[in-house]
């Protein structure tokens, strides 16, 4: 029993999100409204700076239009940006952009 039950938590560590890419899918009541438009942002002089484009952010009640940055880079990470789409039953889904692991290869 002990060895069933060790096993059985073993699979569950291995469900959810990849430890490379942070974003939890989030169930939305619709989909973003059109990108805005924003003029280009000009490179930064300072090293250890990932872009982030302007996207729309659901913070649980409506989307907010985050504007363009620049950001500082967390060591042995990457910026994985915001997804939107739908899960399997055709319901809108939401994915916050975060920074998580360099290795990981889905963006």
């Amino acid at each position: 029993m002990r060895f069933v039950l060790l096993a059985l938590l073993g699979l569950a560590a291995g469900c959810g999100p990849s430890p490379c890419d942070p974003r939890v899918p989030v169930a939305v009541p619709t989909a973003p409204p059109a990108p805005l438009d924003e003029p280009e942002s000009k490179a930064p002089t300072a090293p250890g700076l990932a872009h982030i484009r302007g996207h729309w952010h659901w913070d649980g009640h409506r989307w907010l239009w985050m504007t363009s940055r620049w950001s500082s880079v967390p060591a042995g990470q990457r910026w994985y940006p915001p997804r939107y789409g739908t899960d399997g039953e055709g319901r809108p889904e939401y994915r916050a952009g975060a920074f998580g692991c360099a290795d990981g290869d889905d963006d």
